[in-house]
C-alpha cells in the first residue's frame, strides 16, 4: 500500500467492523439511513439509482467499496455481490 492508502485505512477498517457488526443485526441501519441528514442527499440518490437497476438473481461487482455504505443496498436487491476495497475488512 502506499502512505495515502496506509492514512485512510485505520478509518475505513473501523466503519467496515461499525457497519458489519450493524448488518449482522438487520439490513436496516447501513447506506444512507447511517449518515447524518444533512449530507444524506446523494446517498439516497444512489441507493435509488441501485435499487432501479440491479435486479435479483444478478451479480453485483462493487470495486473501491469504501466503507460499505451502498454493500447491503445493493444486496437488498436479491442480487449476489463481491466488494473489494483498501479495508482488511
Amino acid at each position: 500500500m502506499n502512505d495515502d492508502q496506509l492514512a485512510v485505512q485505520p478509518r475505513y477498517d473501523r466503519r467496515a467492523a461499525h457497519l458489519r457488526s450493524e448488518l449482522a443485526r438487520s439490513v436496516v441501519g447501513a447506506g444512507a439511513e447511517s449518515v447524518a441528514s444533512h449530507v444524506r442527499a446523494p446517498y439516497t440518490f444512489y441507493e435509488t439509482f441501485i435499487r432501479e437497476r440491479v435486479d435479483a438473481g444478478k451479480s453485483v461487482l462493487e470495486i473501491g467499496s469504501g466503507n460499505g455504505e451502498f454493500t447491503a443496498p445493493a444486496l437488498a436487491t436479491g442480487a449476489a455481490g463481491t466488494a473489494t476495497d483498501i479495508s482488511e475488512r
